[in-house]
C-alpha cells in the first residue's frame, strides 16, 4: 500500500508501520530521473496513492493539487483538523473536491487500520434463504415466500433453539474484515447467529466459534466481529431463535468491510429498510463540483458492489452510483411500500442541494436493471 504524507513531521519516524506500507513523506511532486536508456533525458515516474494524509504546511502549487487528485480515489486523502486554517484556496478546493475525511483518531491506531480501510476491490455475497437447511426437530410450520424469503411460525417455550444451518459456506479472505447482513422481518423474536470458524489445515474445532446476537445491533448496524487475519478461514453459520409467533428470514449477506471507512468501497453508504433490514448501497464523488450531477444505478449483478465507477469516474464531473444488492441480482431499487424509491429521491435531492444545484442539472441513467429507476425516479424528479 502507497501512502504520501505531507506535511512538517514525518510519521514514519515517530510510529511504527505496518510491514506493507510503502511510506513517502513530502516526495510530490517527483524529482525528475536520469532516463537510463538515454542519459540525455530525464523523466518523472508518477504512481497513484492508496492513502494520502495531510497533517501539516505543504508548498504545493495549483497545478501540483490538480495533478494530485488523479492520482488518489476519493474518501481516501485524510487531513488533522489545523490543515483546513493553514490551507490556501487550491488546497481547500483540493480537499473538497476529493471528499477529504477529518483525523480523529490517534495516529498510531489510525496507520494500523489503512491496509484494512483502504484496499484496493469490492465484494459480497449472497446465500438465500432457499439454502437454509431447517432443524425439522424444532420447526414443523414453515413456508417459502419465493427464493428469498423463509416464512416460519414457531414457539420456543422461551428457550433458545437451533432453528437451521446455512448449507453454503462463507469464505473469509485473508486480511479482510467480513461483514455479515441479515434481512428478516422480526417483532417478537430474539435471534442470534452462531459462526463455526475453521482454519486452514484443520478439520474445524468447536471451540472456533463466535455467537452475534442480532437483536443488539442497531438498524444500520453490521454484525461484524471477527478478527482480521492473515490467513484465510472458512465459516459455517447456524441461526438461534428465542420467542413466539411469526419469523421471516431473508438473504444473508457476507461483504468485505472497511472498519467504518464506507460500504463496498471508500465512501460508500447504505439506504437500510428498518421494517426488513433490506439494504441498497450508494456513493457520492464530488468530481469537479461543476454540473451536472450524473446518477447512474447499477444493472443486475451476482457479486454484491457498485457498478460503473470507472466509466463514471472518467467524466470528472459530480456522480452517484446506486447499488441494488436484494435478491438473486437485485430488486429493481423499488418495493411495494415505495419505501426505497422515497429514500433515493431523497439522497439525490440532499445531493444537488450538497452542490448547490437545480433538478436541471441531473443526468439519470441506469444499465439492465437500473434503467428502471433512472426512467421513474428521474421522470418524478
Amino acid at each position: 500500500m502507497r501512502v504520501l504524507q505531507l506535511g512538517s513531521i514525518d510519521w514514519s519516524k515517530k510510529y511504527e508501520l505496518t510491514k506493507n506500507l510503502e511510506w513517502h513523506f513530502n516526495d510530490f511532486p517527483p524529482i525528475e530521473k536520469v532516463d537510463e536508456k538515454d542519459p540525455k533525458k530525464k523523466k518523472i515516474e508518477i504512481k497513484n496513492y492508496d492513502v494520502i494524509l495531510i497533517t501539516g504546511p505543504t508548498n504545493l502549487t495549483k497545478k501540483n493539487w490538480a495533478d494530485l487528485k488523479g492520482l488518489v480515489p476519493p474518501y481516501q486523502v485524510l487531513y488533522l483538523p489545523k490543515v483546513l486554517e493553514i490551507a490556501d484556496n487550491e488546497e481547500s478546493y483540493f480537499l473538497k473536491s476529493i471528499a477529504a475525511q477529518e483525523i480523529t483518531e490517534d495516529p498510531q491506531y489510525l496507520i494500523n487500520k489503512l491496509e484494512e480501510r483502504y484496499f484496493v476491490g469490492q465484494t459480497g455475497m449472497r446465500v438465500a434463504a432457499v439454502n437454509f437447511k431447517l432443524n425439522d426437530r424444532q420447526v414443523h410450520s414453515f413456508e417459502y415466500l419465493g427464493h428469498g424469503e423463509l416464512k416460519l411460525n414457531l414457539d420456543t417455550n422461551n428457550e433458545w433453539i437451533n432453528l437451521g444451518v446455512y448449507k453454503t459456506g462463507i469464505y473469509i479472505d485473508p486480511g479482510k474484515r467480513i461483514n455479515f447482513w441479515l434481512t428478516m422481518k422480526n417483532k417478537n423474536f430474539q435471534v442470534r447467529m452462531r459462526i463455526f470458524i475453521q482454519n486452514p489445515g484443520s478439520d474445524g474445532d468447536v471451540k472456533d466459534q463466535v455467537v452475534i446476537d442480532l437483536t443488539k445491533f442497531q438498524k444500520d448496524e453490521y454484525f461484524s466481529q471477527l478478527e482480521v487475519l492473515e490467513y484465510y478461514r472458512n465459516a459455517t453459520i447456524s441461526l438461534e431463535v428465542k420467542g413466539s409467533g411469526e419469523l421471516t428470514i431473508g438473504t444473508l449477506h457476507a461483504r468485505w468491510g472497511r472498519d467504518g471507512a464506507g460500504d463496498f468501497i471508500s465512501g460508500g453508504k447504505r439506504i437500510v429498510d428498518p421494517a426488513t433490514r433490506e439494504d441498497i448501497a450508494y456513493y457520492f464523488n464530488p468530481g469537479d463540483l461543476k454540473p451536472p450531477l450524473n446518477v447512474y444505478f447499477s444493472g443486475a449483478r451476482e457479486r454484491e458492489g457498485f457498478e460503473g465507477y470507472f466509466l463514471m469516474k472518467r467524466l470528472n464531473a459530480p456522480m452517484l452510483l446506486f447499488t441494488d444488492m436484494r435478491l438473486a441480482v437485485g430488486g429493481f431499487y423499488d418495493d411495494a411500500e415505495g419505501y426505497f424509491g422515497k429514500k433515493i429521491i431523497e439522497v439525490i435531492k440532499q445531493t444537488l442541494k450538497k452542490l448547490g444545484f437545480d433538478p436541471s442539472q441531473l443526468v439519470m441513467t441506469g444499465i439492465s436493471m437500473g434503467t428502471y429507476p433512472a426512467i421513474k425516479y428521474g421522470a418524478k424528479l
